[in-house]
């Protein structure tokens, strides 16, 4: 079958000063044919437009490294898109600008998409590091490809785009990213690819994902505006009465998102809405009840309590 040309499209905003170590885990790769794009979203007059193309000039000697800037900041879910339509590769792989690859990442994904040609797209284990709080973890994303897309509800959530290589023809052909979500737009693209198609995962920590205080893993306001629009997209599809659980369930995420950037009656009305759908789930009855006598402040401090709880008995 050949060596396949595998496109990775690395957006990056604000992290010149770990860009190399990033880049560094592509050209460690055991797999050879490989372009790889990088998009700057920073503004041209930010600083880290400058330090990005510095960065960048040391592998510029590489026929396969590709730079493209936007003129202005148009968001990582639109740099991803300008980096597919630039994409030369059969397969598409994304890297987020301060997550690293293992050197067998590339080599393992294409060769389970080149031995299994009714799959769309694969994903790997990672190993998921908070500089907040200094934890690893290994995180198995426990899907199973036989149900994936109503695994994928159950769940929630996606899958960190670093961990996914696609088939380029079926990425384009659904659209690619939803520049319009504020956050979970990796969750969108999934539920999309696995209701057009089949993915596969590798079991395997091929990734080391790396969480920060500015990501958007901390934006709790873009967090909740993107899943409360993930939830009304695919709310349909809930109606099936086995899935009636995870749907309250998602309804107290949302809530958790409210109250976390401060909108405390919001989170009432959503913990309310989640108890009225899955009556059985005790613990947002307390967090309904924190919520109602402290608002964010006692909230975030029974949660700081509850983990430092949890951690010191070993769950």
């Amino acid at each position: 079958m050949g060596d396949a040309l595998v496109s990775i499209v690395l957006p990056t905003y604000k992290r010149s000063h770990i860009l190399k170590a990033t880049i560094d885990s592509v050209f460690r790769q055991t797999y050879g044919n490989w372009e790889l794009i990088v998009v700057d979203d920073n503004h041209p007059s930010d600083p880290h437009s400058r330090e990005t193309e510095k960065v960048i000039s040391d592998y510029m000697d590489h026929p396969n490294v590709v730079l493209i800037t936007h003129g202005v900041n148009k968001g990582a879910c639109a740099a991803r898109n300008t980096g597919i339509a630039a994409a030369k590769g059969k397969f598409i792989a994304f890297l987020d600008d301060d997550d690293t690859w293992a050197t067998d990442k590339l080599a393992l994904q294409v060769d389970a998409l080149q031995k299994n040609a009714e799959a769309a797209f694969v994903f790997c284990d990672l190993i998921c590091v908070d500089s907040t709080d200094n934890s690893r973890k290994l995180v198995n994303f426990g899907l199973s490809k036989d149900s994936l897309f109503l695994d994928l509800l159950k769940r929630g959530a996606g899958i960190c785009t670093s961990a996914l290589v696609i088939r380029k023809d079926v990425l384009v052909a659904i659209g690619g990213f939803d520049n319009s979500l504020p956050s979970y737009q990796d969750y969108d693209l999934l539920l999309r690819l696995s209701l057009c198609s089949k993915g596969m995962s590798i079991e395997v920590p091929l990734l080391t994902y790396n969480v920060s205080a500015d990501g958007i893993s901390r934006n709790y306001e873009a967090k909740f505006a993107g899943k409360k629009i993930i939830i009304e997209r695919y709310e349909k599809y809930f109606s099936d009465r086995s899935l009636a659980h995870y749907y309250g369930l998602h309804l107290g995420v949302l809530a958790d998102y409210a109250i976390l950037h401060g909108k405390r009656w919001i989170a009432v009305k959503y913990y309310a809405l989640s108890i009225s759908k899955t009556p059985v789930a005790v613990f947002t009855y307390v967090k309904l009840l924190v919520t109602l006598l402290g608002g964010e402040w006692l909230y975030r401090f029974t949660s700081d309590k509850y983990q430092k709880l949890r951690q010191s008995v070993g769950r």
